[in-house]
């Protein structure tokens, strides 16, 4: 990514200012936008490489933190309480709508191209925010949970994870009217098939559903799916992508990590 293509920004949250890059177009208006969330081991740079790729086809792009990441205070995703997720999810919802908002308000974007890229958090939270948000005509699910009692509240409960089902996926995603493009992980050790294939059954027409054989992260064969994909859905010129990162190297290592420990784990724990 060039140091000129994308440039710091922030707007206002319900809990203080929402920091964010901008990446914009190159082309002459109008232009597409695109608004990215990063996953649970990432930021606001996570997608920035592949933003500055759709910037060159004619898209401008919203890269936002989410509440604990990038330097942005407050605790992140995650609590034994559920009435802490709830909160956390719907300051996150808030904040995409803003950041929404804040997209279509820039020069020459057009309101009618407007497509959602979102990883693993990012894609969790998406089908409850594309349910409440029309205007997104394309959105790319990449690696989210279906259920965000399964991964966002520790020590799950069946009392916590049914005040927090009106926000799962398996419920929203009937409701979303964006096109879908659903990404998933043969090797995740975060998302099971079973939680993958649960999404894949609710969600609305028209999607598209793609496996890899990869883990977590999805890697490069899941970019170039998705930037022809937002290519034929928000009438891009097809990005530029054979040479992109699919994501920052320090960020897959944490994950693979994570998903390390996740296997040993597992693989230690008494069999029921």
């Amino acid at each position: 990514m060039s140091e000129s293509s994308a440039r710091a920004t922030s707007f206002p949250g319900a809990r203080g200012e929402v920091s964010a890059l901008l990446v914009e177009a190159t082309s002459a208006p109008p232009r597409a936008g695109l608004l990215f969330l990063h996953w649970g081991f990432g930021d606001r740079t996570s997608f920035a490489r592949e933003a500055d790729a759709y910037a060159s086809a004619g898209a401008t792009s919203l890269l936002i933190d989410a509440p604990g990441f990038g330097g942005r205070s407050g605790p992140r995703v995650g609590s034994r309480d559920a009435r802490a997720v709830r909160a956390y999810a719907e300051q996150q919802l808030g904040e995409l709508e803003r950041a929404l908002d804040f997209l279509c308000a820039q020069p020459g974007v057009d309101p009618a191209r407007i497509g959602y890229v979102g990883h693993s958090l990012g894609a969790t939270i998406a089908p409850a925010f594309l349910a409440r948000a029309p205007r997104v005509r394309a959105a790319v699910l990449m690696a989210g949970t279906g259920t965000l009692s399964r991964l966002w509240l520790q020590g799950r409960n069946e009392e916590g994870s049914r005040s927090l089902e009106d926000l799962d996926g398996v419920r929203c995603l009937s409701r979303v009217s964006a096109s879908l493009l659903l990404q998933f992980g043969e090797r995740d050790e975060f998302i099971t098939r079973a939680d993958a294939e649960a999404q894949i059954a609710a969600a609305s027409e028209p999607k598209r559903v793609c496996w890899y054989d990869a883990d977590h992260a999805l890697g490069a064969p899941a970019l170039q799916d998705r930037g022809r994909w937002l290519a034929e859905q928000l009438q891009l010129a097809e990005p530029a992508l054979a040479r992109v990162e699919p994501l920052p190297r320090a960020q897959v290592r944490v994950s693979r990590l994570v998903g390390f420990v996740l296997r040993i784990g597992r693989w230690l724990s008494p069999k029921r």
